[in-house]
C-alpha cells in the first residue's frame, strides 16, 4: 500500500523546510501510536533534499498522512521517500501490510483538504 503527496513548490517567499528533518520530528511524535501497532517509520529522505513551503501546514499533512497509515497498518514498516521533479515534490509513503484500500481512501478525504492548503493532492495506489 502506498501513499502519493503531489505538491507544487512554493516559491522563495516561504520558509525553507528540511523533509528528512521533519519527518525525523513526526516519527518521533508519532512513536507512541506506531508502537501500539508494532510498526515502524523508516526516513528514506536525503538530507538534502529542501521545500519551500507553510512548515506548519506541511507539518500537519505529512503527520496526517502519518497517522492514517499507522491506524490502518500493524506489524509493518512504513517507508517515507521523496524526490523533486521540478516544481513539484513528490512525498511517497508505503506500507509493508495491505490495507483495506476503500476504508484508508476514506479516511483521507481530511488529509485531502489538508494538502489543498498547501497547494498539494494526495493519492492512493
Amino acid at each position: 500500500m502506498a501513499t502519493n503527496v503531489n505538491r507544487a513548490l512554493e516559491p522563495a517567499s516561504q520558509s525553507k523546510v528540511a523533509l528528512h528533518l521533519m519527518i525525523n520530528q513526526l516519527s518521533v511524535s508519532t512513536m507512541p501510536a506506531a508502537a501500539r501497532n508494532q510498526s515502524t517509520i523508516v526516513n528514506e529522505i536525503p538530507a538534502e533534499l529542501y521545500v519551500n513551503t507553510d512548515q506548519h501546514k506541511l507539518a500537519a499533512v505529512i503527520g496526517s498522512l502519518l497517522n492514517a497509515m499507522i491506524s490502518h497498518t500493524g506489524n509493518a514498516a512504513i517507508h517515507v521517500s521523496a524526490k523533486a521533479y521540478g516544481n513539484v515534490m513528490l512525498l511517497h509513503l508505503k506500507g509493508q501490510s495491505k490495507l483495506n484500500n476503500p476504508v484508508f481512501a476514506g479516511t483521507l478525504s481530511e488529509v485531502q483538504q489538508l494538502a489543498q492548503n498547501v497547494g498539494g493532492t494526495v493519492g492512493v495506489t
